[in-house]
């Protein structure tokens, strides 16, 4: 008889309706080759390159794309290229055309009921009851052998902007979703795991396995080996741990926005550049700071034809939520195109905190970070308010993000008039802009191989939800020369988290910087005391100061700005439906800008 005990852990099959456009889009861009080419027709790669300011690679994409087109051919005797009829219409129409075709489809996904991970049907071989039932091992049949785990509660519910990233395309250069339905539930399934005398668990699927396997050992008293991730490769990477979409920047695209002052002009700067749309998503909303601050802002942007959404997504009670609900009533009552401000009447159950926006200067920006926007008075904005944010213009992750958005309305339950469906046409425009010819496009996904030229780009990645508890351990485990943490708050999970540090290189090699800020002493004081004793221990200082609201992880030179509450946040243990989004960014540029941060807050820390 197998000495193995054998675990089930309960998931969900959903089904997912949605929407695949396809074809060629064309961009201004395209448009500025071809008129450069119409311009001399003698001219090769090398000297447009040269004139365009553009890697070669690039430059050759639209070439191709131009000649598919049928604006331009080979050219003959003396010219590199020709510009077709059709070609010398384009240009002096300014009017490239857009060919769209669109696919209904139909894909699945399955979650697992413990930590609310999704994957696709390749990547988990789940189980019925009934298959269990009637499958006997030893004489008895493994539903009755096994230990049933029970389903979490707390767990956010599925919605499109979560099962998007798994679903399939048309083709990795052509295809993207057009439009995403809420999933819809098909089947209660169960994953059969074994685990051995050792503690070794088997069945967990790779996708799963870095978050599940120390979720499930903390939660059956297994014991397990020191933790072990990398940067590349592996199902224990960063890379395999984040979010499936990732993308490439300059360092002229990425801001780090630190400090009160700062976040207050960055809300009034979107307000102003806002073109036809402008999303606020904040965890709580404050009725104060609606009627006084956000208020002329709201009321001008909404007077040019902008389209405001404001999301909130926490309760403060009844009472206090009531209030919200009649401070956006009546802030839509003095915009003079009221139907263009959209909010929710009930809490999203949101941690994130978001702004989006199509800036009159060009390109859709996007700011991640730790600051409510809906509930911070103007006033409070100042040398005691510690919030970081990253404000970025970058077409793939505000399409990324713009998913999420749409997600998180569709599950408000509030009458919003399709406010998700809108998102998902956002969303596909601007992923339709990242992986077509437009040269915001190519930079979004250019990587550059050159060390020279690399340095000035960064590798991005959007963490959500569970993600980060993975993410965070990751970067812990990876960091050689420095770590640094800010957290608003330190919980129990707090000195678990920061034990992941012990069996990387930063300590095995020998303790190099070690930095970790909180906003206050904890009421747990056991948590905090432990937690201190652990970062002395390991040869760095915990510091608290006041005022912090940052949630920040410096790991080398990669840096995580996010909603989640590094040393506190218990992600979907308390909180029912709760949401975190963070950017996870590769940038020395950035790390170094944000440990100078940390460092500024601990030299001016609270006795």
């Amino acid at each position: 008889m197998s000495s193995d005990r054998i675990f089930l852990l309960p998931i969900d099959r959903y089904r997912v309706d949605y929407e695949v456009g396809y074809g060629t889009p064309f961009s201004t861009f395209d448009l500025i080759v071809l008129g450069t080419i119409a311009e001399d027709e003698t001219r090769g790669v090398v000297q447009l390159a040269r004139i365009l300011c553009l890697p070669q690679r690039i430059l050759v994409e639209s070439i191709v794309a131009l000649a598919r087109a049928g604006w331009i051919a080979v050219g003959g005797r003396d010219r590199e290229f020709e510009v077709t009829h059709a070609g010398h219409l384009a240009v002096e129409s300014l009017d490239p055309p857009r060919p769209e075709h669109i696919e209904a489809r139909q894909g699945s996904v399955v979650m697992d009921r413990l930590t609310g991970q999704i994957a696709t049907l390749q990547d988990v071989n789940y189980w019925t009851t009934k298959r269990l039932q009637d499958t006997r091992v030893d004489g008895r049949s493994i539903w009755e052998r096994a230990e049933r785990l029970e389903r979490n509660p707390h767990l956010p519910l599925l919605d499109s902007g979560r099962a998007k990233p798994f679903l399939r395309r048309a083709s990795e250069h052509s295809g993207w979703i057009r439009w995403v339905a809420n999933p819809i539930p098909q089947l209660e399934a169960w994953l059969k795991l074994s685990v051995g005398p050792g503690g070794d668990i088997s069945g967990l699927p790779d996708a799963w396995r870095s978050t599940l396997g120390p979720t499930l050992s903390e939660l059956l008293a297994l014991p397990t080996p020191p933790p072990v991730a990398s940067r590349e490769g592996g199902a224990g990477s960063i890379q395999a741990i984040a979010s499936k979409s990732s993308w490439s920047a300059t360092s002229e695209q990425l801001v780090l926005v630190t400090g009160g002052g700062a976040h207050w002009d960055l809300l009034k700067r979107a307000f102003a550049e806002a073109t036809s749309q402008l999303l606020i998503a904040s965890a709580f909303a404050s009725p104060e700071a609606i009627e006084r601050d956000l208020r002329p802002l709201v009321i001008s942007a909404v007077g040019r034809g902008v389209r405001v959404d404001l999301m909130w997504g926490y309760s403060k009670g009844q009472a206090e939520d009531e209030r919200v609900v009649r401070s956006l009533k009546s802030l839509r009552s003095a915009c003079s195109n009221g139907n263009l401000l959209r909010f929710n009447e009930l809490p999203s159950g949101s941690h994130a905190k978001l702004l989006l926006w199509d800036s009159s200067k060009g390109g859709f920006h996007c700011c991640v970070g730790s600051n409510n926007w809906l509930s911070v008075a103007a006033a409070d904005y100042g040398s005691g308010h510690l919030e970081v944010s990253i404000d970025l213009k970058h077409s793939g992750v505000a399409a990324y993000l713009s998913t999420t958005v749409a997600g998180l309305w569709s599950r408000t339950e509030a009458p919003l008039a399709g406010a998700s469906d809108l998102w998902h046409r956002t969303a596909s425009d601007l992923e339709k802009l990242s992986i077509g010819q437009g040269i915001d496009g190519r930079l979004d996904n250019f990587s550059p191989s050159c060390d020279a030229v690399a340095s000035q780009w960064a590798n991005l990645t959007v963490v959500r939800d569970q993600e980060h508890e993975a993410v965070i351990r990751a970067l812990f485990l990876a960091a050689s020369r420095r770590i640094g943490v800010s957290s608003h708050k330190l919980g129990p999970k707090g000195p678990i988290r920061l034990a992941s540090i012990k069996y990387g290189p930063l300590v095995a090699g020998g303790i190099k910087e070690l930095r970790v800020i909180v906003g206050s002493r904890s009421e747990d004081g056991v948590s905090f005391a432990a937690a201190a004793d652990l970062v002395v221990g390991m040869g760095g200082a915990l510091t608290v100061r006041m005022g912090v609201h940052a949630k920040l992880v410096v790991a080398d030179d990669t840096v995580l700005v996010t909603s989640f509450n590094p040393l506190s946040a218990d992600p979907f243990g308390t909180a029912e439906n709760a949401r975190e989004v963070g950017l996870l960014i590769q940038s020395k540029s950035i790390a170094d800008a944000a440990w100078g941060w940390l460092r500024e807050l601990e030299m001016v820390a609270d006795a």
